[in-house]
C-alpha cells in the first residue's frame, strides 16, 4: 500500500538515553519512531544524524515497527534527517546528546 502522504514525523521519546557511569560516559544513544502524519510507523526509513562540527555522520533504518536506534554517539549537537520514499525529508536541528540527559 502506498500513501500520498509526503511529510514524515520523527518522534524521539525518551530521545537520549545514557548507559555506564556517568563520569566515564562520553556517548549517549539516539532512540525514536518515524511515524507519518496520520500516527502510522515507517518501516525501513534513512535515519542520518551529521555532527554540527561535521566529524561524524551515522545512519541507520527504521525497522518494522518504525523504530531506530543510533548508539555510542559523542557527546555534542547534531542534526537528524530522515527519509523514505514517497515522503518529504524532515530534519531536526539542534539535536543534543549530553551527558545525564534521558
Amino acid at each position: 500500500m502506498k500513501y500520498e502522504i509526503n511529510v514524515l514525523k520523527i518522534l524521539i521519546a525518551g530521545a537520549i538515553s545514557l548507559s555506564g557511569a556517568l563520569l566515564a560516559q562520553t556517548t549517549g544513544t539516539l532512540r525514536g519512531v518515524v511515524k507519518d502524519p496520520a500516527g502510522l510507523v515507517v518501516a525501513g526509513a534513512s535515519v542520518q544524524v551529521n555532527q554540527h562540527s561535521g566529524t561524524l555522520r551515522r545512519e541507520t533504518l527504521s525497522a518494522l515497527d518504525g523504530a531506530f536506534e543510533l548508539v555510542a554517539l559523542p557527546v555534542g549537537m547534531y542534526e537528524v534527517e530522515v527519509s523514505a520514499d514517497g515522503f518529504k525529508t524532515t530534519k531536526l536541528s539542534n539535536v543534543e546528546i549530553s551527558i545525564g540527559r534521558v
